[in-house]
């Protein structure tokens, strides 16, 4: 399903933003233990989503960067708990 569901969510974005050609992204209030799944669309209106990382949050908080090319010009991110 490429729609958010209304399940609560205890993670936070703590910070978004482009730096040195990459895109980073801070989060907080990870459930240690629990997998995550950080997905990317290049088309906010048809979704398309791809999973582009996953992990297992090892602490509550974490950091993540991901290289974008020289060509894109907007991208939207999202994350969400994994199976």
């Amino acid at each position: 399903d490429d729609l958010p569901n209304d399940t609560p969510a205890s993670a936070r974005i703590e910070m978004a933003r482009v730096h040195d050609g990459a895109f980073e992204l801070k989060l907080s209030n990870l459930a240690t233990n629990r997998s995550y799944v950080i997905e990317r669309s290049y088309e906010l209106r048809t979704g398309n989503w791809n999973v582009i990382h996953a992990f297992v949050a090892r602490d509550t908080d974490a950091s993540w960067l991901d290289p974008l090319a020289k060509d894109v010009e907007m991208a939207f991110y999202r994350i969400r708990e994994g199976h």
